[in-house]
């Protein structure tokens, strides 16, 4: 068997690995069993004793005594877990051994109690039970490793908490009635369980016969153990029929994500019933004000009434609606659908006191003396949001009269006034008055005739009576027999007809009769009476005359009668009529006149409505009572001829003329006057004169008027006319003028005449009235030159009025040319100027930008009214106005560049390629006058440069001597070596002196330095290499390369992204790049440092070059700068072999000789390439026939020292080494050396490590 040295060693912190060279560990199994479990405990992670399947960090305490003989090495114990359990992430299934006081106790003395602390998670498939887990201990004793397995560790994993809510209430909010409307539940529960609910849906099942809707969904969230949540379950509507008496069954069917107390969730779900109980409906006092039928009259056959009900709320619970259902339980009676049932439905508020009225349908009532009806009204009322349903019942009994109609005949007579024996197509007329409350609508009446008249049967239809009022029945073509004697005889009426109440609707059938007399008068035989003589009261008469009159004389011719009771109509023909409208006119006479008297008789108020001269008829009719032995009544008729005339008027227009002067061809409200005199014989009452204007109108629109003359005009009288309101807008005005008066005669008879005149009147066409005596030019009071492009510049003129009368108002327009604008136009000219006065008009212009200087003529228009009389009159007339437009070359500032330098107020240095860099310009003003609006604009002349902001604002406004500064930035990216730059710079402004607004400029050329930096450009790799410069071998894990670099520009850079491409063999977590991010900024020269984690393959030793990639931001100035640069990295793997190498082997003092026992062998190893060693254990296979005399074995472990024996023996005895000492000498004195020197058990670069 080929035996080896092996050596191992660890490596410390942050890079931990072994090493090993031909490395051999023996591990045997223990028969005898030296630890024993004495107790273990687990716990989830909130502490609690129950663990779940999920449960994750289950804390596994496993308390474990040492039972051996002599002290043991414990190295670790290992868990060996049941399926679906797992170490934490994090942990590792192997801890080391813990005294009690939680330090880490690898020796452990007989007796002693180790702990063993595990992480474990629980797999969320795992099945609930007792799951049994196993510890395997690695320890060492006497430099023999040895296992033991120790099991009887039983974890058990608990079912999940179920889902347990407990309901601690409920409540229906407002209150639940049978039929409420849009109520809720509330439920009040309680979480029970072990777990909290994150979150749960459910579905609340009501009864679909009580309530709708019959499912609801619902929410809960968050609710911890032992909390309260509260349902709202709604809207619900429950249905009138529920019974308060009866609990209803409701079912919660709820679906949860449930929550150990170690956050394991988990979904459960769980079924709540419990019954709800409604609150009966509150009763409603309605009382009965009163009821009846609608109908003012309820008699047996009424139609189309309605039963009526007034109720008042005595409650105080509001009603919404009511619906009334009506059932007649009396004969002969229905609804107007042949029905005995209605229903009706009020919709309205009713509160408190407050009163209602119910109709039904229109009823039918036939031959019945009552009407017997039951009313059930269903109620929807709400108490204080509690919406319900309630029901009274009600039965009414409603008394019926006979049917009836209160008529009566007030007058029978004639058409004629009589009738005799043999009268034919003779009239009746009867009057009835309705004195009942309803109305009387077709009503047919039949006069049944008396035998001698013909014919026997008349009827009238379509008769109607208001209520409260007459109706004259008419029955015309009545005759009677030759033979039949005068007197009365008996006429029997039969109505027949509707009562129609009209506010209800209502209406009955009804008969009435009624007997009326009629009377039959002899026929007179013999002429009484004749007219003598006729004419018109004051002799003539006009086709135009009212109020006139004409006379009759009558003489009674018939001897022995006297003659009474006349009556005489005068009936005028077409040409003539009555004030009253008539045509006819009555006049009775009361005396009693005999044989051979006059009578004179007038008709007064007769007015002529014809405009042609003619004689025209007036007939006469005499009626009265002739009395001789026996009385009669005559009639006799005359026809009188009388003439009408044409009226003439004899006036003479004197004079037409204006009533006040000046009047312009524009006047408003002008008068004109007209001059008459009187010739006519016959007075003149009143005259109207109408003026119509042909080419004006008056001031109200119209084309007409008329002014008339309100008093007596006698012959030779002369009177004045006057028109006002004339609108005058031409030089001469036609006219026409109607006058028209009324003449009287010497009785108050009037008549109208006509006259037509045409008259002409001219106007003034101009007055000349004013003069200009001044002009200026000013702002705000103050002197200023008109220059191009000023604005607002009031141009004052002064002028005078030469003329003795007082201007109204002036009203000026004002013509200019082209470049001159005139905005507005003031003064004072407007309010009017007193004769000899001065007004001043004020014109606000504009000059145009592009004018040039010279004289400008403004035509001045005037527009003046002066009062003439009540009138103004309107004249125009021009004036020209020169203006001068100074030259702006006189008024031109002057800018200076006082500097211009890169920075803001202090002067820096540019650098190439920087970005965003301020350049400040200083401009100071050294004309006379201010400027506004200062602003710069820079165009450099080098194409390279980049102006980020070319245009930048300097000053609102610059004062004469006064300066302003602008700082632009420019971007210098694209210049890269040292450079002087030409830049022109534009100053502009606008110049705004005097209301101008002129923009003008100067230009400047300066040149700049931009230098570059010191430092550089770009990021330089300066160093990268393993983390603490330890080495790296193949198949290393998650080894750290740290690079570092340093930023050689001369700005700011930040946003730094790094990737570094691994060789073949090599890797990562993610890829075969590794990436670093540093957000920065990092300054100019300063070093950073990022660290990759990375892994190594099975490779070679030796040097692997990758490439580094790194894209940046350097802060240049906005918008920053993106550059991408690569770097080669040269990556070392060291060979694990030449780590350590072995420098010498031999024996202290002197070679043994066999046999010997005891002889001392140094082995020194030296550290090439680990930066720290520490616990280097050698471990040595003896050749055959040698053994360690501590162990009598061939095998042997030794521990590293620093101290080298020889040397220090040499230096302590060194007589003894001279001697040729035995082994046993030399063991004891190594021992003291070894125990007496300091001892180093940590080693660094080069250092050697001795092994005894």
């Amino acid at each position: 068997m080929k035996r080896h040295s092996t050596f191992k060693y660890l490596l410390g912190v942050p890079l931990v690995f072994f090493l090993f060279t031909s490395l051999f560990i023996d591990i045997q199994v223990a028969n005898t069993e030296y630890f024993r479990l004495i107790d273990y405990t687990y716990k989830s992670s909130a502490n609690t004793e129950k663990i779940y399947p999920g449960s994750r960090n289950v804390i596994l305490t496993v308390n474990v005594q040492y039972n051996g003989e002599t002290p043991a090495y414990v190295t670790a114990g290992c868990i060996n877990l049941p399926e679906g359990f797992t170490p934490t992430r994090g942990y590792s299934r192997c801890v080391a051994p813990r005294a009690p006081n939680e330090t880490t106790q690898e020796l452990v003395q007989p007796g002693d109690i180790i702990t063993l602390t595990y992480h474990v998670d629980v797999g969320e498939n795992t099945s609930p039970g007792i799951h049994e887990a196993s510890i395997t201990l690695n320890y060492r004793i006497d430099n023999v490793n040895y296992s033991e397995t120790i099991s009887g560790i039983y974890i058990e994993v608990s079912d999940y908490p179920p889902l347990s809510l407990q309901i601690l209430d409920w409540y229906w909010s407002p209150a639940g009635y049978p039929g409420s409307e849009n109520v809720y539940l509330y439920i009040t529960i309680r979480n029970t369980g072990d777990s909290s609910v994150v979150e749960a849906s459910g579905v609340a099942r009501f009864s679909e016969e009580v309530f709708t809707p019959s499912t609801l969904r619902f929410t809960i969230s968050n609710l911890g153990k032992n909390e309260l949540a509260t349902i709202s379950l709604g809207p619900i509507s429950i249905y009138p029929q529920a019974d308060p008496d009866i609990p209803y069954s409701i079912i919660l069917e709820i679906n949860a994500t449930m929550s150990t107390y170690d956050g394991v969730n988990y979904y459960s779900q769980g079924t709540l019933e419990f019954n709800v109980t409604l609150t009966s409906s509150p009763a409603i006092r309605l009382e009965v004000l009163d009821y009846g039928l609608e109908t003012p009259k309820p008699v047996s056959g009424s139609k189309l009434t309605r039963f009526y009900i007034v109720l008042v709320n005595k409650d105080f619970i509001t009603i919404r609606s009511i619906t009334a259902y009506y059932n007649i339980t009396s004969p002969e009676t229905f609804f107007i659908n042949k029905s005995t049932t209605s229903i009706t439905v009020f919709q309205g508020v009713v509160d408190y006191g407050g009163v209602v009225s119910l109709y039904s349908d229109p009823l039918v009532i036939e031959n019945t003396t009552s009407v017997d009806i039951e009313v059930k009204l269903v109620i929807f009322g709400d108490n204080n949001g509690a919406e319900f349903w309630s029901t009274l019942n009600y039965a009414f009994r409603v008394s019926l009269l006979p049917p009836s109609i209160n008529l009566e005949v007030v007058s029978v007579y004639w058409s004629s006034g009589e009738v005799y024996p043999g009268s034919e197509s003779t009239t009746l007329n009867i009057v009835l008055v309705n004195r009942d409350v309803v109305d009387v609508r077709d009503a047919v009446i039949t006069a049944h005739m008396p035998q001698g008249f013909y014919p026997e049967e008349l009827t009238v239809n379509n008769i109607v009576i208001q209520r409260g009022s007459m109706s004259t029945v008419t029955f015309q073509g009545i005759s009677i027999e030759a033979n039949i004697t005068p007197g009365e005889y008996p006429v029997y009426l039969t109505v027949y007809g509707v009562a129609y109440d009209t506010t209800t609707n209502t209406y009955y059938t009804f008969v009435t009769y009624f007997v009326v007399p009629v009377r039959v008068f002899e026929i007179p035989r013999l002429q009484v009476l004749n007219v003598t003589s006729y004419g018109w009261i004051g002799n003539k008469v006009y086709t135009t005359s009212v109020n006139t009159a004409f006379y009759i004389y009558i003489q009674a011719i018939a001897p022995g009668y006297t003659i009474r009771g006349l009556r005489i109509t005068a009936t005028l023909p077409s040409q003539m009529i009555f004030t009253s409208g008539e045509r006819t006119h009555v006049t009775v006479l009361e005396n009693i006149y005999r044989y051979g008297d006059h009578i004179y008789v007038e008709f007064s108020s007769v007015n002529i409505i014809t405009d042609k001269s003619d004689i025209y008829p007036i007939i006469l009719k005499i009626e009265g009572l002739a009395s001789s032995t026996a009385d009669y009544w005559f009639t006799e008729y005359y026809t009188i001829l009388l003439p009408v005339l044409e009226p003439t008027l004899n006036i003479t227009l004197i004079d037409v003329s204006w009533t006040s002067s000046p009047i312009s061809n524009e006047t408003s409200s002008a008068g004109l006057q007209l001059i008459f005199q009187s010739y006519s014989l016959d007075a003149i009452n009143s005259l109207v004169a109408k003026i119509v204007l042909h080419n004006a109108v008056f001031s109200d629109g119209r084309d007409y008027s008329a002014s008339f003359v309100q008093r007596l005009i006698n012959y030779g009288e002369v009177f004045t006319i006057e028109f006002t309101g004339i609108e005058v807008n031409t030089t001469t005005i036609y006219a026409t003028i109607e006058v028209s008066a009324v003449l009287s005669t010497s009785r108050p008879s009037y008549y109208r005449v006509l006259e037509v005149y045409n008259i002409t009147v001219n106007t003034l066409e101009k007055l000349e009235v004013f003069r200009v005596i001044a002009v200026h030019t000013t702002i705000r009071g103050e002197y200023t030159p008109l220059l191009p492009s000023s604005r607002g510049v009031t141009v004052t003129i002064e002028i005078a009025n030469t003329k003795p009368y007082y201007v109204a108002w002036v009203q000026v327009s004002v013509s200019a040319p082209p470049d001159i604008r005139v905005n507005d136009i003031a003064g004072t000219c407007s309010g009017g100027v007193a004769a000899g006065g001065v007004c001043t008009v004020s014109l606000s212009v504009d000059i145009a930008p592009d004018t040039v200087p010279g004289t400008r003529n403004l035509v001045l228009t005037l527009t003046y009214s002066i009062r003439s009389g009540q009138g103004l009159s309107v004249f125009t007339e021009e004036h020209t106005i020169s203006l001068i437009i100074a030259d702006y070359t006189y008024y031109k500032p002057s800018l200076t560049l006082v500097s211009a330098y890169w920075g803001v107020q202090t002067p820096i240095r540019a650098l190439t390629g920087q970005r965003n860099v301020p350049l400040t310009v200083v401009i100071l003003n050294t004309g006379y006058y201010p400027i506004d609006g200062v602003y710069v604009e820079v165009r450099p002349l080098n194409n390279s440069v980049v102006m980020i902001s070319n245009t930048t604002m300097c000053a609102s406004r610059l004062a004469s001597g006064a300066y302003c500064t602008a700082t632009l930035y420019v971007d210098l990216f694209r210049i890269n070596n040292t450079s002087i730059l030409a830049y022109e710079i534009t100053a502009k402004y606008t110049f705004t002196l005097y209301n101008t607004l002129i923009n003008d400029s100067q230009e400047f050329t300066v040149t700049l330095l931009v230098e570059e930096a010191a430092s550089g450009r770009g990021l330089l790799v300066i160093d990268a290499s393993w983390i603490n410069n330890w080495p790296v071998y193949p198949k290393t894990e998650n080894a750290t390369l740290q690079v570092t670099l340093v930023n050689l520009w001369p700005y700011r850079v930040s946003g730094v992204q790094l990737e570094l491409e691994l060789p073949s063999e090599f890797y990562s977590k993610t890829d075969s790049s590794v990436l670093a991010y540093v957000s920065g900024p990092i300054g100019s020269l300063q070093e950073f440092t990022v660290q990759f984690t990375l892994s190594i393959g099975d490779v070679k030793p030796g040097f692997y070059t990758t490439r580094l990639k790194a894209t940046y931001v350097v802060e240049t100035g906005t918008p920053n700068m993106r550059v991408v640069e690569e770097y080669a990295i040269t990556l070392l793997v060291n060979n694990a072999e030449t780590s350590v190498q072995v420098i010498n082997a031999e024996w202290i003092g002197r070679a043994p000789e066999p046999p010997e026992y005891g002889a001392v062998l140094v082995v020194s190893v030296r550290n090439n390439l680990n930066p720290f060693m520490k616990g280097v254990v050698l471990e040595v296979d003896l050749p055959e026939g040698f053994l360690a005399a501590n162990t009598n074995t061939s095998h042997i472990s030794v521990s590293a020292s620093s101290v080298n024996i020889l040397q220090e023996l040499q230096r302590r005895t060194p007589e003894l080494i001279e001697l040729q000492l035995s082994p046993q000498v030399l063991q004891e004195l190594v021992s003291q050396v070894i125990s007496g020197a300091s001892t180093s058990s940590a080693f660094s670069y080069g250092d050697v490590m001795y092994f005894y």
